[in-house]
């Protein structure tokens, strides 16, 4: 089971797996697996996922390994991370959403909390200039236009490609 563990699996995967991990443990009327991981300090579970040695660990080994992979954007492409670990694909997207990285379009959004960080993210993504109106759309969050607009001209990462278009200044456009 550690093996499998490594930083972090699905509790579902590894009940299929091991299926005596769901059984429950007569005297304390508990499945197999919270024993263990009551008793086992190498490993921890917590909301369906099994970390070494726990999730908060498991969460920053993630963290690293995407700033590995990023761009000067923050962004990582999907493809190559899911090939330097060892979880299932479906499996690894779960994970990083549930530690609240964006996937967008293929890409890991690794810097989300600003308004600019998060604009760069999706114009490096795109690879062309995009309105505000498609920025915020993408981000999903709930922004106003106008925050969006301001969060980009006051940003010296951004230019306007035109009159209703923005762009990264790095591409000199």
């Amino acid at each position: 089971i550690r093996v499998d563990i490594q930083p972090v699996a699905s509790l579902d995967r590894l009940v299929g797996r091991y299926p005596d991990l769901a059984q429950q443990v007569p005297a304390l009327n508990v499945p197999l697996w919270l024993v263990l991981d009551r008793l086992d300090d190498y490993f921890e579970v917590t909301g369906g996922w099994a970390a070494t040695p726990d999730v908060g660990s498991a969460r920053e080994h993630t963290r690293s390994l995407l700033g590995e992979f990023a761009s000067e954007h923050g962004v990582v492409d999907l493809d190559a991370l899911t090939e330097a670990v060892a979880m299932p694909d479906a499996e690894f997207r779960e994970w990083l959403n549930w530690c609240g990285f964006e996937i967008y379009e293929g890409h890991v959004l690794t810097r989300t909390r600003s308004v600019g960080d998060h604009a760069a993210g999706l114009l490096a993504i795109a690879g062309h200039p995009l309105s505000v109106e498609t920025i915020l759309h993408q981000m999903g969050k709930e922004r106003s236009l106008r925050s969006v607009a301001n969060a980009l001209a006051g940003d010296e990462r951004f230019v306007r490609a035109d009159k209703t278009t923005w762009a990264l200044a790095g591409w000199g456009v």
